[in-house]
């Protein structure tokens, strides 16, 4: 082997070490899993309605006439409201209109209390008048319902 061809290849694998180190944290990067939130710390408006008449509304918290650096998420139907959320740091809207095999279509927030909390909790609402409370999962970082096998039914994730 020749001195040439052991320079050659010592070179390849210091550009192949440097090229690993310049792209490690592009490969990071692209799995961290970013999951938007809808009302973040009083920042985010979402409002919807359902074909019963029930609508969600996710927005800042209010105090008074003014705005809070909090989030608050109501359903409302008729002239009649009830609070999801009062004063979050963050909510969201993970699933809404979706049949969790009850056969009742349903609204799930994800509410995370206080900045501090390590995990959220998920209230899943029906969307029947009057709406109610069906259940609440908590202790997770974020929460995500899916029909990943396409049978009908859906399993809720979180991480």
């Amino acid at each position: 082997m020749s001195f040439r061809s052991v320079a050659s290849r010592s070179r390849l694998a210091q550009l192949t070490i440097a090229l690993l180190f310049l792209l490690l944290p592009l490969f990071c990067i692209s799995q961290l899993q970013l999951h938007p939130v809808l009302c973040v710390r009083g920042t985010g408006h979402f409002e919807t309605a359902f074909s019963t008449g029930v609508k969600v509304q996710i927005a800042a918290a209010r105090d008074g006439a003014l705005a809070t650096r909090s989030c608050s998420a109501n359903l409302s139907w008729a002239n009649e409201a009830l609070v999801v959320a009062r004063s979050a740091a963050e909510v969201d809207l993970d699933a809404f209109g979706t049949d969790f095999g009850d056969g009742i279509p349903v609204a799930a927030f994800q509410i995370k209390k206080t900045d501090s909390d390590c995990c959220m909790d998920y209230a899943v609402y029906s969307l029947q008048k009057p709406p109610r409370l069906l259940r609440t999962i908590t202790g997770g970082e974020f929460f995500s319902a899916a029909d990943l096998e396409l049978d009908g039914n859906v399993e809720v994730f979180y991480g």
